[in-house]
């Protein structure tokens, strides 16, 4: 939990220069709200599913933490799974079954990473158009 400002703002900075990486506004502020009760977000976030062209249904596990004490995080999710020719992806959530939602360096939007083709799909241009496209298993 991270109900200090100041602290959040330094780990994300800190995650931004370990990645070589400014995140968007709207994603630093997305992370400063999700920070304050990381774990309470993560209980009360339901289910969420979004849909790409190529596929339906694809499931949300986690948006990655900048506080290291929280997982998952960020450090261990990109030295697992992104090799050094991936550096330009950049992972802010971890989908059920492995693959990743990710800020594409080079274009600024966000894709969706198949860590097992290594192939990523386009998306959306921003975080809260991603976010508007989640829905619920219900709906």
């Amino acid at each position: 939990m991270i109900n200090d400002l100041e602290k959040c703002n330094a780990l994300i900075r800190q995650v931004e220069e370990s990645v070589n990486y400014n995140f968007p506004s709207d994603y630093k502020d997305f992370i400063v709200e999700v920070e304050k009760d990381y774990k309470q977000f993560r209980r009360n976030f339901p289910t969420k599913i979004f849909d790409l062209k190529t596929e339906k249904e694809k499931m949300l596990d986690a948006f990655l933490s900048v506080n290291p004490e929280n997982k998952p995080n960020y450090i261990p999710s990109i030295k697992m799974y992104f090799s050094d020719d991936e550096e330009h992806l950049i992972p802010i959530v971890r989908c059920v079954f492995g693959d990743f939602v990710c800020y594409d360096k080079n274009t600024n939007n966000i894709v969706y990473y198949n860590h097992e083709t290594r192939e990523t799909e386009f998306i959306e241009k921003n975080l809260s158009e991603f976010i508007h496209k989640l829905y619920a298993i219900n709906d």
